[in-house]
């Protein structure tokens, strides 16, 4: 291979394998011809040991259990996609391989492995990343967090509906074309639209983000277009809207299906007409700006309904994607939590938790409703809860969605079972002590979740909400509730 004179800047290697003979075989191997290895037993180690360090090559198993080569292949590009991953694959599974590498990966060696066969992929692999370093990195590479979604937001994802969402922005990154994303809340539409900036050519430009469902609808027209001043009491001086601060930038209109009529005829003149005036003011201004636009609701039915503008919709829905729900790609669940589980432990430099295999159940068994934010959100509170290097199923605490008011009875499937005729009521009994028990366990784990949260911040109630993920008022509440004010 090819040799560094500086003993302290060897090529730095990722080795991934949940069999620990196999890890530790490879990487005495690799550090007896020069390489600087770290060993991770297992997916869910390789993606802590990614926002923990630089590596000039990735070698990982293919198949393994919780989260797998491809799953360690789509984070390590995420993070930098020009890190090279060698994936070690069976017979049974070089097809699985060979879809690897159409995603992505520098290439694979078949079990069982050769040394001669590593180290040559190996050494091509590393050369290859020294040739591609940015220019003054030392053949270190792109700092991890910067890659396709970096800073950006977390694209995580091998199921065929997300690989599409990718395959769209791939597409049409590279133009000014309208965008219109569609999808369930908390799917992660925000993150899309800042990936679709970044990649643009307009990456240097201004980001600006406005939420039209979050501002009243008199206040939203200033917001977005800008106001004289004297155009109404209280506009004391110039104030610039959305619009004019995205300027050669991208402009992403979140919750667009919450405008008012009135609104939406404005904005389609801005958008056909490429300018625009500031409330009270005469001058045209003329406009270049991306425009994003995001909804979770059914514009079409919207439409129809009378609640759109039809001119509008067509006009926002030049290329649409649409972000598929956390329940119809079951199969990211696993690579989601291992990414959430790293990035918030670092966030309170706290050590990673290795993931119990009863604790990734219960994550893979919930239909998460609130899709990836809901997810991050327990992941963050099941990594307080734990103290130690095991995260258990006990840490994962899932609310359970309450039925609507009115909702009639599920009626059971033996009355007998409900009502206890039969058995003397007993029946009856041991259900309730159960819904109890339940009950008192789930209090103690959110009394102790609260408890933590509030010594973290010093008991600032805001910061504590903030970090909890509820309202102020919800947080004072079950303060009182709990008697912990």
């Amino acid at each position: 291979m090819t040799q560094r004179t500086d003993e302290t800047d060897r090529p730095r290697l990722l080795v991934v394998d949940d069999a620990e003979d196999v890890l530790a075989v490879v990487s005495d191997l690799l550090r007896m011809h020069n390489y600087d290895v770290t060993e991770a037993a297992g997916g869910q180690a390789a993606v802590a040991a990614l926002g923990s360090g630089r590596f000039d090559a990735v070698l990982t198993d293919l198949e393994m259990p919780a989260v797998g080569g491809m799953e360690v292949l789509v984070e390590t590009r995420r993070r930098d996609p020009e890190i090279p991953v060698v994936l070690v694959t069976a017979y049974s599974t070089i097809e699985r391989a060979v879809e690897a590498m159409r995603e992505g990966a520098f290439d694979f060696i078949e079990k069982p492995v050769r040394s001669e066969d590593l180290l040559a992929v190996v050494e091509r692999a590393v050369r290859r990343r020294a040739a591609r370093a940015p220019e003054g990195s030392g053949g270190e590479g792109v700092a991890a967090g910067h890659g396709p979604a970096g800073a950006d937001g977390v694209l995580i994802g091998t199921a065929p509906a997300m690989r599409r969402v990718l395959d769209d922005v791939a597409r049409v990154a590279a133009g000014d074309t309208t965008v219109l994303l569609l999808g369930e809340s908390g799917t992660g539409k925000e993150m899309v639209s800042r990936l679709l900036h970044a990649r643009s050519p307009r990456r240097d430009g201004p980001l600006v983000v406005i939420n039209c469902a979050a501002i009243p609808d008199e206040l939203l027209e200033n917001e977005l277009f800008g106001s004289e001043k004297g155009a109404f009491t209280g506009a004391a001086q110039r104030k610039p809207g959305k619009f004019e601060l995205a300027e050669k930038g991208t402009i992403v209109l979140d919750e667009i299906g919450d405008l008012n009529h009135s609104l939406q005829a404005k904005l389609l003149r801005v958008l056909e007409e490429r300018e625009f005036e500031r409330l009270g003011g005469t001058r045209t201004i003329p406009l270049d700006v991306r425009v994003v636009a995001a909804t979770n609701r059914d514009l079409e039915d919207d439409v129809e309904a009378g609640r759109f503008r039809e001119d509008l919709f067509y006009r926002l829905n030049v290329f649409p994607i649409h972000l598929p729900a956390l329940r119809e790609r079951p199969e990211d669940v696993a690579p989601l939590v291992a990414h959430f589980v790293a990035e918030t432990s670092r966030d309170l430099n706290k050590p990673v938790p290795e993931i119990t295999r009863e604790a990734m159940a219960r994550f893979e068994a919930h239909d998460w409703p609130g899709n990836v934010r809901e997810l991050r959100n327990v992941v963050e509170r099941a990594v307080i809860l734990c103290d130690g290097e095991r995260l258990e199923a006990g840490h994962v605490v899932i609310r359970t969605r309450r039925k609507p008011r009115g909702a009639p009875a599920e009626a059971a499937p033996d009355d007998r079972q409900t009502s206890g005729v039969g058995d003397g009521g007993r029946g009856a009994c041991t259900d309730l002590s159960l819904k109890d028990a339940s009950r008192r366990a789930a209090a103690e784990a959110e009394i102790a979740l609260i408890r933590r949260v509030m010594d973290d911040v010093r008991w600032n109630r805001r910061a504590a909400a903030r970090r909890l993920g509820v309202s102020y008022k919800t947080l004072w509440n079950k303060l009182k509730e709990y008697r912990l004010d």
